[in-house]
């Protein structure tokens, strides 16, 4: 690895911590900048490689999500700059550990149009079985309007079969899908729309879905923002039941400039509370909550 591979942009840890996926999205694995998705095993001692890295499947791929199942033997990985179903439309991936390989498991799953960027975001249920997708670039009410989606698939033991329809963005230039979380069972999903305008440019908001039916129902209202800019939603973290959400707003000032600062919500009967207070960034552009993750539990 080199510094130019960047190395360490996503992470994501098996639920006891033994097993890591780590991705370097500028890596050029067998071509240019193809990217690759790193999964390790905690020995007691080391950490140990387990089969060979997972890369793009094409230059330019630069495959930079991926997220582990509970037990650590399944892994998706994005590649938002796949052209498969048009230039930079995006595409995921799903693969299980087998006999010290990573097998894929069904069919790739491949971003609407060009330019969508699905698989920018991705997570996976803590079995494996289900995937949610962000397409932060989809055009879902016309084009160049980049409202975005989330897509959220199944395995059916053969393939990946979506479940309900797409998950849109709510306003033109939401970026909806920039960041996406799955409870533990794959029936809560929560998207993050870091440049939603609800109470003004670029402030950003999370809402969280459920499962009923067939469809994907809103639970509660829209989580907004503290103020412009803040870029709410750019990572959010749902704890395994679905009911507390951590959301990271990189860009909120925080009584400088860009400090960034992170929020924690349960969900009481129907609608999303805010728990304690505002986790603030100290130093101006630390850019605090550029990532967030929560225990199961949601206490941490």
């Amino acid at each position: 690895m080199t510094d130019a591979d960047r190395f360490g942009i996503y992470i994501s840890f098996s639920n006891d911590g033994s097993r890591i996926a780590v991705a370097a999205n500028q890596a050029p694995g067998s071509g240019f900048t193809r990217g690759q998705i790193h999964i390790f095993e905690y020995d007691g001692a080391e950490w140990q490689l387990l089969g060979e890295p997972i890369e793009g499947e094409a230059d330019g791929d630069r495959t930079r999500s991926a997220s582990l199942s509970a037990d650590g033997s399944r892994v998706a990985v994005g590649a938002p700059f796949n052209s498969e179903g048009g230039p930079e439309s995006g595409n995921a991936r799903v693969f299980e550990y087998q006999d010290g390989s990573w097998v894929q498991l069904g069919s790739n799953l491949v971003g609407e149009a060009a330019g969508d960027a699905f698989g920018r975001s991705i997570s996976l249920s803590a079995d494996g079985q289900r995937v949610a997708v962000g397409a932060y670039f989809n055009d879902a009410e016309g084009p160049g309007l980049s409202y975005g989606h989330t897509r959220v698939f199944e395995y059916d033991g053969v393939d990946w079969i979506q479940l309900g329809a797409d998950i849109d963005g709510e306003k033109s230039g939401d970026y909806a899908g920039w960041s996406v979380s799955l409870s533990a069972d794959g029936g809560r999903v929560a998207v993050g729309a870091r440049l939603h305008d609800g109470i003004g440019d670029d402030a950003g908001q999370v809402r969280v879905y459920e499962f009923d039916n067939g469809a994907w129902v809103q639970l509660g209202e829209g989580i907004d923002a503290e103020a412009p800019g803040d870029n709410m939603g750019f990572a959010v973290s749902l704890s395994a039941a679905g009911d507390r959400v951590a959301t990271g707003a990189p860009g909120n000032s925080g009584g400088g400039s860009a400090r960034g600062q992170v929020r924690v919500y349960e969900y009481q009967g129907s609608d999303w509370v805010q728990l304690g207070a505002d986790i603030d960034g100290v130093a101006d552009q630390e850019q605090f909550g550029f990532s967030v993750s929560l225990s199961a539990d949601g206490n941490r």
